[in-house]
């Protein structure tokens, strides 16, 4: 004979879990400030290392 518990635990359907996005979404805008703040100044890090700026250069172009 089953219990009460069983019955009704085999009676409610599987349902998938479907992940939460909303948190990744509103984190979203400040990833992409800071992922700017950081690239950026590394971008151009490795693009003044590769040119031949001195002072000079660097203030009249």
């Amino acid at each position: 004979m089953m219990s009460n518990a069983q019955s009704t635990a085999a009676a409610v359907p599987v349902v998938k879990r479907r992940r939460n996005l909303t948190p990744l979404w509103l984190l979203t805008p400040a990833g992409v400030i800071i992922i700017a703040l950081v690239v950026v100044p590394l971008i151009f890090l490795v693009f003044t290392s590769f040119t031949d700026f001195n002072q000079k250069t660097l203030f009249t172009g």
